[in-house]
């Protein structure tokens, strides 16, 4: 009866949020096998939908695992999931996909513990959801059923064409759609640049982790559209200069994708919103990274030995 009554907040969700749903479980899996990855991709959903591991380790080498996570931005995350990485399936290298707006918030729900994220946010029901945060004394009212309506909506505007959406055994959640480039004009995080002291620490928690454990953090700005960058083009000169401080300055390879290094960032046909890449972006991009990653590392037997003087 319960469950049958929960189902009126059950909020109607977009194709792309129905695969994405799926993933926390395939990444659970994943860490608890016995299968080998040598390449493990960790980030947000930036990460998840925009690399195809299988066409990055066609150009690096070995196997890749695509361990993004849709929703799970903030640096203090990332950690924990880099930590738990390197902990269960000792990789050869570790590329985190970073994005300014990681920086923003304090320790979250999905921070404060590991696989909290995995286990509690991304039940399929909205009133699992919400009797979840009240349990965790987070209030939240019940969603209206309106509402959620209203959100796939204005969800389904960020294309101008989907088709479809597709997760993969390696993690890649790949994207059939075009982007609708006129919301990308509006920026989703006004104002400048800002960065939390605890996300600023889990910075500082991962390089030290590198450090201790010998496998290398590769840390990617993914190449978002030219329009998306315009849009925030108060946080992107803010966030580089952070990240050239603390993390290049510090001896740790830092990529960005949004300023010199080479992508078609002005075709949209690469995009499915202004900031995610589809299908055909994710497999342009995942051989140009490797191919820059190759410029400061190299295989040395199960080990890869990374050089940032030239970096």
């Amino acid at each position: 009866m319960l469950e049958a009554f929960s189902y009126l907040f059950v909020p109607p969700l977009h194709p792309l949020q129905e695969v994405s749903e799926k993933k926390p479980a395939m990444l659970q899996a994943a860490l608890d096998s016995d299968a080998h990855y040598d390449t493990f991709f960790v980030g947000s959903s930036l990460t998840e939908e925009g690399l195809d591991p299988n066409a990055f380790a066609q150009v690096w080498g070995g196997t890749a695992f695509n361990a993004g996570l849709a929703g799970s931005a903030n640096v203090t995350f990332a950690s924990q999931m880099i930590q738990s990485i390197i902990e269960k399936k000792k990789p050869s290298l570790i590329v985190y996909g970073i994005e300014h707006f990681a920086f923003d918030r304090g320790v979250k729900e999905q921070d404060t513990q590991m696989f909290r994220f995995l286990n509690l946010y991304r039940q399929r029901t909205q009133i699992k959801r919400w009797i979840g945060r009240i349990v965790r004394g987070r209030f939240e009212r019940p969603p209206a059923f309106w509402d959620a309506r209203a959100h796939v909506a204005d969800f389904d505007k960020r294309f101008s064409k989907f088709d479809s959406a597709v997760l993969h055994d390696n993690g890649w959640v790949e994207v059939h759609a075009l982007a609708s480039m006129t919301g990308a004009t509006e920026d989703p995080f006004p104002g400048p640049f800002r960065k939390e002291p605890v996300q600023v620490m889990a910075i500082d928690s991962i390089k030290k982790l590198s450090r201790e454990t010998g496998v290398p953090v590769i840390f990617v700005q993914f190449p978002q559209s030219n329009t998306a960058i315009a849009a925030s083009k108060q946080r992107f000169p803010g966030f580089d200069d952070f990240m050239r401080s603390d993390v290049s300055n510090d001896g740790f390879i830092y990529l960005n994708f949004n300023s010199t290094l080479p992508f078609p960032r002005g075709d949209a046909s690469l995009y499915y919103d202004g900031a995610h890449l589809n299908s055909e972006g994710a497999k342009l991009f995942a051989p140009l990274l490797a191919a820059e990653i190759a410029k400061y590392c190299h295989h040395d037997g199960a080990r890869i030995v990374c050089d940032k003087a030239s970096n």
